[in-house]
C-alpha cells in the first residue's frame, strides 16, 4: 500500500518566508531604535554630568577667593581704586598672602585670546550656597577667565596675560554676572549690579552660565558671604 503524502515534510512558502523576514526586519529595527536611543540617552547624561562638574569646580574656586577678600583703603594714594570693584560682568578684589596682599580679577574673555593654565578645587564654607535655576538657548564663544597679581604689580601695570587661568569655556558673552549684597538701613539685604563703595560688600552672587549641546544653556548661581564685609571701614 503506497504511503500517505501526508507524512512527509514539506518545505515553507513564499508567504511563509516572507512573513518570518518581516517580523525579524522588525524585531532588528526596534533593536537598533533603543540602542541609539540609549546612546543618546548616555552622551546627554555625559554632556549634563561634564556641565555640573565644571561649573562646580569654577563656582568653588571663586567662591574660595571671594570669601577671603580683605579691605584695603586706597584714598591715600590711590583713590581712584577700590577693595573691591566691578562692573557687573567682572570683578577685582584683592586677597592676604603669607607675602603680603594680592589682586584678582575674574572676567570673560572671547575665545583663544588667553593660554588655559588649567583648574583647582578649593575648600568651601557651609554658608554659601550653590543653585541650578533654569535652562535657556544661547550662543557660546567666551572663556571664563581668572587671573592675579601680586600687590606692587597691581598698582604699577594692572594684569598681565602671564597670570591668567581658564576656569571654564563655551559661555555666552553674558556668562559671567555678579550682584552685591548691602545692607540698608530698615535692616534689609539689598542686591546690587554694581559695586562703586570704598567698602566691601557683604555678599557676592555669583551667575554662571554654561553650554549644553541638547538644551542650549544653563544657569547656575551661587550666593557667597563676605565675612568682613560692610565692616572694613570700621576703626578708619
Amino acid at each position: 500500500m503506497p504511503r500517505s503524502s501526508s507524512f512527509l515534510p514539506r518545505g515553507f512558502t513564499l508567504v511563509e518566508m516572507l512573513v518570518v523576514i518581516s517580523i525579524l526586519a522588525m524585531a532588528g529595527l526596534s533593536i537598533s531604535t533603543t540602542f541609539a536611543a540609549g546612546m543618546k540617552l548616555h552622551r546627554r547624561s555625559q554632556q549634563s554630568l561634564k556641565i555640573q562638574l565644571e561649573a562646580g569646580i569654577a563656582l568653588e574656586r571663586m567662591s574660595m577667593d571671594l570669601e577671603n577678600m580683605v579691605f584695603y583703603d586706597f584714598s591715600g594714594s590711590y583713590p581712584q581704586l577700590q577693595a573691591c570693584s566691578t562692573d557687573g560682568s567682572s570683578i577685582i578684589f584683592l586677597q592676604a598672602t603669607g607675602k603680603g596682599l594680592k589682586a584678582i580679577r575674574y572676567f570673560l574673555e572671547p575665545r583663544n585670546q588667553v593660554q588655559q593654565t588649567g583648574t583647582t578645587m578649593g575648600k568651601q564654607t557651609s554658608k554659601n550656597v550653590k543653585v541650578v535655576n533654569f535652562f535657556s538657548k544661547g550662543n557660546p564663544s567666551w572663556d571664563l577667565i581668572r587671573q592675579e597679581s601680586d600687590f606692587v604689580s597691581f598698582l604699577e601695570k594692572g594684569f598681565t596675560s602671564a597670570g591668567a587661568e581658564v576656569l571654564s569655556e563655551d559661555l555666552p558673552e553674558n556668562g559671567l554676572t555678579f550682584k552685591f549684597a548691602e545692607l540698608q538701613g530698615d535692616g534689609q539685604i539689598s542686591w546690587l549690579a554694581e559695586w562703586n563703595k570704598s567698602s566691601l560688600p557683604l555678599g557676592v552672587r555669583v551667575e554662571l552660565i554654561l553650554a549644553d549641546s541638547s538644551s542650549g544653556t544653563v544657569r547656575f548661581s551661587r550666593e557667597v558671604l563676605i565675612p568682613v564685609g560692610g565692616l572694613a571701614e570700621r576703626g578708619r
